[in-house]
């Protein structure tokens, strides 16, 4: 996933485990979770030949170059982008493919049904692409339900209150640091129903259910309203 992650963003590709970049960027991201620090500059890395890869990184310095118009902080932009794409995704990305191979396990009769669809809808002989996502049904109410049902960051990241409010008349003050109950908010019987500590994908096939887009985050950073 690491090495998946560093092509993407930055155009360079991971060999094996042992890679320089790779070490280099999970040990950041080590160093940045047991200190609580979120947040890092990764270092820019060029080609020899002066050709970048396709990758967010180029794109983004593309962009740079060729707009006379830009903030005078874009370059910070940037750095921040890319620098975060890596600690932000690594550790919840394995950790929902995780919670996905083991949810397989537990419940083959759901693997099996998954792919029935797929061989009905895209057949035995290609795979799937994005624009297959809103035909298979199943398997996207799968991964609603994975979100759901065991979210990667049971209780999402610290913010801290703008401003003094009340909620079910207990006062909280400006400054107070608070988390987000993802777990409750997300396993919540009076929203999924008395079996939502059961892991069932049919609950979101009709599509009146609220999406899962806590296990996303809270405000004006969450990226679900991206990659939904």
């Amino acid at each position: 996933m690491g090495a998946l992650i560093l092509e993407v963003t930055y155009g360079i590709q991971a060999l094996s485990e042992k890679d320089p970049m790779l070490v280099l960027a999970d040990d950041t991201t080590q160093k940045i979770g047991q200190a609580g620090i979120p947040g890092t500059y990764l270092v820019d890395i060029f080609p020899r030949n002066g050709n970048a890869k396709p990758s967010v990184a180029s794109a983004l310095i593309e962009q740079l170059e060729n707009n006379p118009n830009r903030p005078t902080d874009y370059k910070d932009v940037i750095k921040h982008v890319t620098g975060v794409a890596y600690i932000t995704a690594i550790d919840t990305s394995n950790g929902v493919l995780f919670h996905f191979f083991y949810t397989m396990l537990l419940y083959p009769e759901i693997q099996k049904r998954a792919q029935q669809e797929l061989d009905q809808i895209i057949g035995p002989d290609t795979l799937p692409s994005f624009e297959d996502f809103e035909r298979l049904k199943y398997i996207k109410a799968i991964i609603y339900e994975l979100l759901r049902w065991n979210t990667v960051l049971a209780s999402g990241i610290p913010h801290v209150l703008a401003v003094d409010d009340v909620i079910d008349g207990y006062f909280i003050p400006k400054g107070t640091i608070v988390f987000g109950n993802t777990w409750t908010l997300l396993r919540s019987k009076s929203t999924y129903g008395s079996d939502a500590d059961q892991f069932k994908p049919e609950r979101f096939l009709d599509e009146k259910l609220p999406l899962p887009d806590f296990a996303f985050g809270y405000g004006r950073r969450m990226p679900w309203s991206t990659f939904r």
